[in-house]
């Protein structure tokens, strides 16, 4: 019975285990077209054969995989047929986007056409990543590239995010860096009426924001309102992080939801000029343009595509189960790429969804209030925590911590990104009416200035944010097949007591790790450029960096998620030439300070980090060498990964 009312839950789950499949052991499309044609004639014999419809029903259960895995298989095929670029390449390529122009180096992804050599031009198909230090190219460029590609790969620093696996999820394998001498502007490819309109719609919004607000209520403005987040600084996505409203940020569901209600909302308001069928119809038509400025991010694809079939079901006077068309939307999106079931974004977006669907109302009905406003704030209260139920472990696992105070910040977000959004929106619409427009881009103004004081409170709130999470892959997927098992057989009372001790068991074991993490003692010299060693005993931690403004705002980078996993107080300290003694408890360090490198006494046994290829005093045995020193196998190389030395 499940199945029929649920059917695409087991479908879109065995799509997923098919790419999955798919991309653990990397099949050829020409092997699982086989084996698809073959299940298939398999299922076709077992119809005519009265006693196996049960092998039938594995039969198309295994056809479902294998599609899946087909599709996976074609997806890889068109984006990795092709080595890395892995050399000084010339090449001709199209700029599909690009960041804004605010940064030094503008991120951009691009698609390679050709490959340009001394004697011959080679057709080539590849996504790649170029840093242009350019403020002249736009999207749709086509340029002659001269540049050092390299193969995207992560440097080994603690905590560091997984660069790798991000890229490789959307297709990319290679990256470089072009400065304004390094290219040629040989053709401008104009983009369809379509996209050539959202783009335009896009740049008169950021340019209306621009009108009227500065700093950062731009930043946090264009990252709301436009899905847009080049603006905002480390500070400002810190504290959103570390209050539990990073997700206000990226526009999604609720973003899509908020305009759909309030057009609706406004519709309503004219019943004589618009019929309930033609509001619909227009507000799913500025929902789709809403989406497409903002950029079509997974998750508001999700809530688009949910959006659409819910109206469209309205219109036609059919209801429709709410989880089985979350699932839907899901089996759409991963027919259409299967590679977005690595998205970070689809991942979280489509937990908290069945976070909601599945929780809400059994958390809601734990406490009933008269009080029509205390009502209001502890349904909200239970949004956050059915959608954080689901979403906690995936967190945990991504960032290594968790906002302790997001019930508050969830019901603060409810409110603010509401105004925000609906004042953004009206902006946009009213602007041109001039003193209309001030006074709404006032409002907007005062309202991101809250908005960013109330996420500045939590965040200094005390014990704010639980750092310090390390689990793995497989303890995820253990807790997501616990909840799973919890749902599917939660009418039986002998479930409350195992899950009860799974709990209990599972969170005793994830604090164990925490709090060794948090009583580590070590020290660790980054994989950088510029030279960052951290000393960190306990709950204390110490960082040196070279003394200059660019190796201070690198080492914070470093040491933020370094301390994402490690958790301590940290003080930054430049180093300084000649000795730097070092006492923590029973640990000694001592920091010799030249130009041509580092010299570390750690309790006894010394090491030499070379700076310069002058540095040729001591044994070659204990010798770390920086990245962009040339290797020698008998040194300690950074370029390998961070060096990390336990300490007593």
């Amino acid at each position: 019975m499940f199945f029929y009312r649920f059917p695409f839950i087991y479908i879109t789950i065995l799509l997923i285990l098919g790419v999955e499949f798919q991309n653990n052991f990397d099949f050829e499309p020409n092997s699982l077209l086989v084996a698809l044609i073959v299940t298939l004639i398999v299922v076709l014999v077992l119809e005519k054969i009265k006693r196996a419809k049960n092998f039938q029903l594995v039969g198309m259960l295994l056809v479902l995989t294998i599609t899946a895995s087909f599709l996976m298989s074609l997806k890889q095929k068109a984006i990795y047929k092709n080595e890395a670029l892995n050399l000084v390449r010339t090449v001709q390529l199209k700029v599909d986007d690009i960041a804004g122009k605010e940064k030094l180096w503008r991120k951009a992804l691009c698609s390679v056409n050709f490959l340009i050599e001394e004697d011959k031009v080679q057709n080539y198909d590849e996504k790649v990543l170029i840093y242009f230090n350019s403020e002249k190219i736009i999207k749709g460029d086509v340029l002659i590239v001269h540049t050092q590609f390299s193969e995207i790969s992560n440097k080994g620093n603690p905590g560091e995010f997984d660069a790798v696996n991000y890229w490789k999820s959307q297709g990319i394998q290679s990256m470089g860096f072009v400065s304004s001498d390094d290219y040629e502007l040989i053709d401008h490819e104009i983009p369809n009426y379509f996209t050539a309109a959202l783009l335009s719609l896009q740049e008169n919004f950021k340019e209306t924001l621009k009108q009227h607000l500065e700093g950062e209520n731009l930043a946090i403005a264009q990252a709301l309102v436009l899905g847009d987040k080049n603006l905002l600084s480390s500070e400002v996505k810190s504290s959103f992080s570390k209050a539990g409203a990073m997700h206000v940020l990226a526009v999604s569901g609720l973003h899509v939801g908020i305009v759909l209600f309030l057009l609706m909302y406004i519709f309503s308001l004219f019943p004589r000029i618009i019929s309930k069928r033609g509001a619909l119809i227009t507000a799913l038509l500025v929902i789709w343009i809403y989406a497409g400025v903002t950029g079509f991010s997974p998750s508001v694809l999700r809530a688009t595509i949910m959006f659409s079939i819910l109206t469209f079901g309205g219109i036609i006077g059919r209801k429709t189960q709410a989880l089985n068309l979350l699932f839907f939307s899901a089996f759409l999106m991963i027919v259409w790429n299967p590679l977005v079931i690595y998205n970070i974004g689809f991942q979280l977006s489509y937990l908290a969804m069945i976070g909601i669907f599945t929780l809400y109302k059994p958390i809601s009905l734990l406490f009933h209030f008269k009080n029509k406003w205390l009502r209001k704030i502890w349904e909200g209260t239970a949004v956050g925590i059915a959608a954080q139920c689901l979403t906690f472990p995936l967190t945990l696992y991504y960032f290594h911590q968790f906002p302790n105070y997001f019930a508050l910040t969830n019901i603060g977000m409810m409110v603010f990104a509401g105004i925000v959004l609906s004042l953004g929106l009206l902006l946009f619409a009213l602007n041109k009416i001039w003193f209309v427009g001030k006074i709404v881009g006032v409002l907007l103004g005062l309202c991101l200035s809250a908005m960013l004081f109330f996420i500045q409170f939590i965040e200094k709130l005390p014990f704010s944010v639980a750092k310090g999470f390390v689990i793995q892959a497989e303890l995820v997927l253990i807790v997501y097949f616990a909840i799973l098992i919890f749902y599917l057989f939660q009418k039986k009372k002998s479930i409350y007591y195992l899950v009860g001790i799974s709990t209990i068991a599972l969170f005793s074991w994830i604090q164990f790790n925490r709090y060794q993490n948090l009583e580590v003692n070590e020290l660790v010299v980054f994989n950088s450029k510029e030279m960052v060693i951290t000393v960190k005993n306990g709950n204390k931690m110490i960082c040196y960096h070279d003394p200059n403004e660019r190796s201070f705002k690198n080492a914070q980078f470093l040491v933020g998620n370094y301390e994402k996993i490690k958790p301590a107080e940290v003080e930054f300290r430049s180093f300084e030439l000649g000795k730097t003694f070092i006492q923590l408890e029973s640990n000694e360090v001592i920091l010799t300070t030249k130009k041509e490198g580092v010299a570390m006494n750690v309790n006894g046994e010394l090491f030499i980090i070379r700076k310069d290829y002058k540095w040729q005093e001591l044994s070659d045995e204990k010798v770390i060498d920086m990245p962009y020193i040339h290797e020698n196998p008998k040194h300690i190389q950074l370029k390998n990964g961070a060096f990390v030395f336990k300490l007593n």
